[in-house]
């Protein structure tokens, strides 16, 4: 057993055994070995105070970090070039202020079941000392067995003393593929009737039938209300949509109301209970907390179920805390998302909703904060007025709804503050998603003419920057479409889908240089071309930024001068690769920069025959 832990833990937890002090590894690197999982970092809690982990550990040659007060008794120790936080067993007691994350209170105590008993969840309130033994207070184990996050006694105790725990349930969920419950609760009082043994369209079925729907053969062909809303209530007309809404508002907003059923049924992300969580203590969280939290969620392996507990636990409709040169604001969360759940698409080509089409989406695409956050909001506008129409059937559509979800993305990510150029990004994944799509159904290949545009149109810096932007956009496409009927019951068309993306990201790379700089010619040797071919030019007739070249000036008022600058001849081939006329291979730039010089130099001397005409 004492082969888990590496040489540096255990080497740390024997000096301080030895010093005659009790050590334990604690927390999360306990729970990830449990799991079979490599834990990320390594947590270690004693019954020495600070001053005397300082003591030893110096002794024994560690590099620590100083100002052990204003670090909760928490000494920041570095060995053999690893770091680890040796924490002295302690409580906390916490006000509700001006931050919802920090203690006001700390103080020390002496075993190690109270210690444990203030952490957050019960998978990781577990210790294990150097010969491998678990100490296990509060259940973690048997949680953990059960792929349960639990808190650590009352719930509402527990996110009141730290409000961001509630953000740290939805991540640890996503992470872990783990089901929140409270109270004696387990995953079969919580989780909906998904059997993961079935297919996707057999569990849509049996939740179908279950309803009393008449199921056909192809359920693609059913009505335009075919899809079952969950939610509590359907969304079919105003007034349930209203009540409906008017019941998540009162959860977001701190009460207790109740909408026990959660999602689309039939799908893995639909919960026949939820929790609501008591939001308004969130409000003094800084945002980049939140945000840590965030991005750990959605790049997490079960990204879509923690994302489910974000919503329908009411968080997504929190604020936050920003502060900026001395004055403080609040901003919203992501409020955007409130109208999604329940909200049906065209079954003829959709299996879900909106909100587990998007569900479904982020989890099929890569662990990646860029894309997953496209994925989040790709499909955001849809159901809003302006976007929300019908075709003349009666089955619901969205038209244009990439353009506002672009927009909206922009807005949100400004908003939680995010660095511009990921913004760029997200919102460019965004508004594109839907490019590939009518290339794909309609078998009509623009990809050409749609790469040239993206590459003259001034958003890209670089061949190498657009090409990455393309290789995204596919992954994007591929994990939407994969969330449909069509990437679900045909896999031709999603190897098909996969195809047009790698020819656009192959077009992208090697046949649409982005700038000059993308060239397979250099400046010298384009210097070298145009020196070959001086011309005779009056004094003051060149153009501004032309310099000769070497030759010497002709008597008369006459020079030689380069035909052309190089930038200028470097803007030329780059239209001309653009343009599909000149491949980007170093002899074909060359021959035809030849080419353009001996015409223009053919135009000048025709010009000059004209205007001096041979006297006989």
């Amino acid at each position: 057993m004492q082969k888990r832990f590496p040489s540096y833990v255990l080497k740390t937890l024997d000096i301080l055994r030895d010093a005659g002090y009790e050590a334990y590894v604690v927390g999360g690197a306990v729970r990830d070995l449990l799991l079979g999982l490599e834990p990320g970092d390594y947590d270690i809690a004693t019954s020495a105070r600070p001053e005397q982990i300082v003591a030893v550990l110096r002794k024994a040659g560690y590099t620590l970090a100083e100002k052990l007060g204003e670090n909760f008794g928490v000494v920041a120790a570095v060995t053999e070039g690893h770091a680890m936080e040796v924490a002295t067993f302690r409580n906390e007691r916490y006000a509700y202020g001006k931050d919802a994350h920090r203690p006001a209170e700390v103080w020390y105590c002496d075993t190690l079941r109270e210690d444990l008993s203030r952490r957050d969840f019960t998978v990781n309130a577990m210790a294990m000392d150097a010969a491998g033994n678990l100490y296990d207070f509060y259940g973690g184990q048997k949680d953990l067995d059960a792929k349960l996050l639990r808190t650590v006694g009352d719930p509402k105790k527990r996110f009141a003393e730290d409000a961001l725990r509630m953000y740290r349930a939805c991540r640890f969920v996503a992470q872990l593929g783990f089901t929140y419950v409270e109270g004696d609760d387990m995953a079969a009082d919580v989780a909906g009737d998904y059997d993961e043994r079935l297919t996707i369209e057999q569990n849509l079925r049996a939740a179908m039938e279950k309803a009393g729907k008449n199921v056909p053969a192809d359920m693609k062909t059913m009505g335009p209300d075919a899809q079952l809303t969950g939610c509590g209530t359907a969304p079919d007309s105003g007034e349930q949509r209203k009540a409906e809404n008017a019941v998540r508002t009162a959860c977001w907003s701190g009460q207790r109301a109740e909408l026990d059923a959660f999602g689309q049924p039939g799908t893995k992300y639909c919960m026949k209970k939820r929790y609501t969580f008591a939001v308004s203590q969130c409000r003094n969280l800084s945002l980049e907390r939140v945000k840590t939290e965030l991005d750990k969620m959605l790049v997490g392996r079960f990204a879509g179920k923690g994302l489910a507990l974000f919503l329908s636990s009411g968080l997504a409709g929190a604020q936050c805390r920003v502060r900026d040169r001395g004055s403080e604001s609040y901003v919203d969360v992501l409020p955007e998302l409130a109208h999604l759940p329940g909200l049906p698409q065209n079954i003829r080509f959709h299996c879900y909703n909106v909100w587990e089409h998007i569900l479904a989406a982020v989890d099929n695409g890569p662990q990646d904060l860029t894309l997953r956050w496209a994925l989040v909001l790709h499909d955001v506008a849809k159901g809003l007025p302006g976007i929300r129409g019908a075709t003349p059937d009666g089955y619901p559509n969205d038209h244009g709804h990439e353009k506002e979800s672009a927009k909206m993305a922009e807005a949100i990510l400004e908003r939680l503050r995010y660095p511009h150029p990921f913004i760029r990004r997200v919102v460019w994944l965004v508004s594109r998603h839907m490019r590939f799509a009518p290339m794909l159904i309609r078998k009509n290949n623009t990809l050409l003419r749609w790469i040239r545009s993206e590459a003259t149109g001034g958003t890209f810096r670089t061949e190498a920057e657009m090409t990455d932007a393309f290789a995204q956009l596919t992954e994007v496409f591929l994990a939407d479409m994969g969330a449909t009927w069509a990437g679900i019951l045909q896999e031709s068309v999603m190897e098909e889908g996969r195809r047009l993306g790698e020819e656009a990201v192959q077009i992208a790379r090697e046949q649409m240089p982005v700038h000059t700089s993308d060239l397979k010619v250099r400046g010298g040797e384009v210097q070298e071309l145009l020196s070959a071919h001086l011309e005779p030019v009056m004094y003051g007739e060149e153009k501004r930024g032309t310099s000769a070249a070497g030759g010497t000036g002709s008597s008369g008022g006459k020079r030689d001068a380069l035909p052309m600058t190089v930038g200028e001849a470097m803007k030329y081939l780059l239209v001309r690769v653009q343009s599909g006329s000149v491949s980007n291979e170093k002899e074909a730039l060359l021959a035809a920069l030849e080419a353009k010089i001996k015409k223009r130099k053919a135009k000048r001397d025709v010009a000059l025959q004209e205007s001096c005409p041979l006297q006989t």
